[in-house]
């Protein structure tokens, strides 16, 4: 019996070292392989460090660099927005620099006139006129304008709205080029007439609006307004050589200018009658206006 059990005894034996063999030789290897491929390197059985602490230098190293190339990108992302947004706001205020010098722009130039024979009237009259310049670099729009007049005996009241007067005022429609001017409707008024006003009995205001658009923004609609008054004459009214003598009245702008204005008042037509006194002194000998002179001023339309 004891010489049957000993040859099992071997076999287990060797079995035993055999299962303990590999595991040996195993960890022996490790160890070896762990310090031969870097000897920063430690293995997690040999040494328990964090993560971390087992990275390598190079691996380090690299992801500095992707840090920094990551950081580097976001700033230039946000340099290069900054200036297309500063470009972009530059090329706004350029282009408006380029409108407000090119765009087309209307203002009054007061008022013309001119003594000359009316072949329809078969008479010599006065025909005086508003006068439009354009003093932009571009042509206007849909240039629309119209024109009051009203003789007066005293100066308008101060709060006068200016409205438009159906019975007297003119509309015109027209363009205007680059540095160009017009009149805009002609009145004709007679020399008979024109002596009321050297005589300071009389007065004639003139008065209206424009309305354009221009090829770089044709979508705005601009507005020009104005006023003159002619309260004297000098010379022979009878005569190309004598004059009327005007000025400007207080209702004259452009663009925003002309929204702080108030708007008129229908009301304030009634306040545009003719009704002449004599203004000057008995003493200078100045008659009132008889009712012949009176009853030719509605004759004294504007010209068509």
């Amino acid at each position: 019996m004891g010489g049957q059990e000993h040859p099992q005894n071997e076999t287990e034996n060797r079995d035993n070292n055999s299962e303990r063999s590999p595991s040996g030789a195993s960890t022996e290897h490790d160890k070896k392989s762990c310090t031969s491929q870097n000897q920063k390197i430690r293995c997690d059985h040999v040494n328990d460090a964090p993560q971390l602490l087992r990275i390598p230098v190079d691996r380090w190293i690299e992801l500095g660099f992707t840090a920094a190339i990551l950081v580097a990108t976001v700033v230039n992302v946000c340099v290069a927005r900054l200036q297309w947004s500063t470009m972009q706001e530059s090329n706004g205020i350029n282009r408006d620099a380029y409108n407000a010098q090119s765009r087309a722009f209307v203002v009054s130039q007061g008022l013309s006139w001119k003594y000359s024979f009316a072949p329809d009237l078969k008479r010599n009259v006065w025909a005086i006129s508003p006068r439009w310049e354009n003093t932009g670099n571009t042509p206007t729009r849909e240039f629309h304008h119209f024109v009051n007049w009203r003789p007066r005996n005293v100066v308008m009241p101060s709060g006068f709205t200016f409205p438009d007067l159906a019975s007297t005022g003119a509309l015109t429609t027209t363009d205007l080029g680059p540095h160009q001017s017009k009149p805009g409707a002609v009145y004709r008024i007679g020399p008979e007439i024109m002596e009321f006003v050297k005589k300071r009995a009389a007065m004639f205001y003139f008065y209206g609006w424009g309305t354009y658009r221009d090829m770089l923004d044709p979508k705005k609609e601009h507005r020009t307004e104005f006023c003159r008054v002619i309260y004297d004459f000098e010379g022979d009214t009878n005569s190309a050589d004598g004059h009327p003598v005007d000025e400007e009245c207080p209702h004259n702008c452009e663009d925003e200018e002309c929204a702080k204005l108030p708007a008129p008042n229908p009301n304030d037509a009634g306040l545009c009658g003719v009704t002449f006194i004599v203004m000057a002194k008995p003493s200078e000998g100045i008659s009132q206006p008889s009712a012949p002179a009176l009853n030719a001023l509605p004759q004294l339309s504007p010209k068509k």
